[in-house]
C-alpha cells in the first residue's frame, strides 16, 4: 500500500462505470487505493464491486464499502487498513449472504490490437480464517464482459490472492484481525498474459477481477494493493487502421504549437493523453496546426483520427 434505492438500481450501478483508457504500450496504469482515505466508502474511479453470489440480492453493488482493519467478519468489500492510516487496500470477505468480487474496466485506445498485458499487485491478509481449507480469491479477466458478473472469464492462477497465514490462533481470544502491512502477511504476485490468439481489438473493453469464495468454516480477509497494469504487446488492427503519411512535428514540441499532416490532409480529431492515460486535450482541426500551449513539459500520447482511421504517436513537450 505504499506508494455503487431500489433493487434494480443496486444491480444497475455495478454496470454504469467509466473505463481506464489504454493509450499506448508499456505505459502503466496504477492504483494504490490510498485515495479511498482512512474513512472513505467509495471506490477509486473505474473500479467496481458486486455480490457475485450468496443469498442476498444478486449482482448488487457492494458500495458503500466497509471501512475496517480486518476485525469485522461480515460478507462485504472493504476499504481496509490500520485504523486512521492513509495506507489503504481493497479487501473482501465472504459470508452466506454475500460473496463479493471487485475489479476494474479498461478500454483499448491504442489504435491497434493488444496481444499481451502484464499485471503486478501486492496481496495482503487482514483477518485470520479457519484451518479447514486454504482460502483464495481467484483472479480472472474477460474480453467480452460488460460487468463483473457477465461474460466469459479466464483464470490466471499466478495472480490469485491466496491465504498467507493459515490456521493461526488469534493473538487474544476473540481477536482475529492481523496487520496486512506486515511483510509476513503479504506476498507479491505478477504475470504476463498472452492473448494473441484472441487479441483485444481497438476500442474493446478488458475487465479484470478478483472474486472471493465462501470457504468452509471461518473466512479470512484478503486484499489487493499496489496494482499495476501494462499493455505489453500489440499487432496492427485487421483493417490496418493507420493514417497514411501521418506526420506530427516538431517533436519535441516547443512554443505551444503542434503540426499534424497526412497524405489526405482532411479534418482530424486529435486527443492527447498524459502518461497516466488521462485526457488532457481534445480538439478537431481542418488545418495543419493545433494549440498545445496548455500542456506542461513532459511526455504525452497523441491519438489522431481521420476518415475513420486512427493512429497514436508519442509526443515530447519542452
Amino acid at each position: 500500500m505504499k506508494k455503487i434505492y431500489s433493487i434494480f438500481l443496486l444491480g444497475f450501478s455495478a454496470v454504469c462505470l467509466g473505463q481506464v483508457p489504454i493509450t499506448a504500450l508499456n505505459i502503466p496504469y496504477s492504483e494504490n487505493f490510498d485515495g479511498m482515505t482512512a474513512t472513505g466508502t467509495a471506490l477509486p474511479a473505474n473500479w467496481s464491486t458486486v455480490r457475485l453470489s450468496g443469498s442476498g440480492v444478486a449482482n448488487a453493488s457492494l458500495v458503500p464499502l466497509v471501512v475496517g482493519d480486518g476485525s469485522a467478519n461480515s460478507g462485504a468489500t472493504y476499504n481496509v487498513g490500520t485504523t486512521n492510516a492513509t495506507d489503504r487496500a481493497i479487501g473482501a470477505l465472504s459470508s452466506g449472504t454475500t460473496v463479493p468480487a471487485f475489479g476494474v474496466n479498461l478500454v483499448n485506445n491504442t489504435g491497434n490490437q493488444i496481444t499481451a498485458f502484464s499485471i503486478t499487485a501486492l496481496i495482503e491478509q487482514w483477518r485470520l480464517g479457519g484451518d479447514v481449507v486454504i482460502e483464495s480469491m481467484p483472479f480472472s479477466y474477460s474480453t467480452d464482459a460488460t460487468s463483473l458478473f457477465s461474460g466469459t472469464w479466464t483464470n490466471v492462477s499466478t495472480l490469485d490472492a491466496v491465504e498467507i497465514q493459515l490456521g493461526l490462533a488469534p493473538a487474544a481470544p476473540g481477536i482475529a484481525n492481523i496487520d496486512g502491512n506486515l511483510t509476513a502477511n503479504q506476498v507479491s504476485v505478477s504475470a504476463t498474459i498472452n492473448i494473441s490468439s484472441a487479441p483485444l481489438l481497438n476500442n474493446a473493453s478488458l475487465w479484470l477481477r478478483w472474486a472471493d469464495a465462501n470457504a468452509v468454516g471461518t473466512d479470512c480477509m484478503l486484499a489487493v494493493d499496489n496494482f499495476v497494469f501494462r499493455a505489453t504487446s500489440s499487432a496492427l488492427s485487421i483493417n490496418k487502421n493507420e493514417i497514411s503519411g501521418l506526420s506530427i512535428y516538431p517533436n519535441p514540441a516547443r512554443d505551444g504549437k503542434l503540426f499534424i499532416t497526412s497524405n489526405a490532409n482532411e479534418n482530424k480529431s486529435v486527443v492527447i493523453f498524459d502518461l497516466l492515460g488521462k485526457q488532457v486535450l481534445k480538439t478537431n482541426t481542418s488545418s495543419e496546426s493545433i494549440n498545445i500551449s496548455s500542456l506542461t513539459t513532459g511526455a504525452y500520447f497523441v491519438k489522431v483520427t481521420e476518415n475513420g482511421k486512427t493512429a497514436t504517436r508519442k509526443l515530447l513537450v519542452q
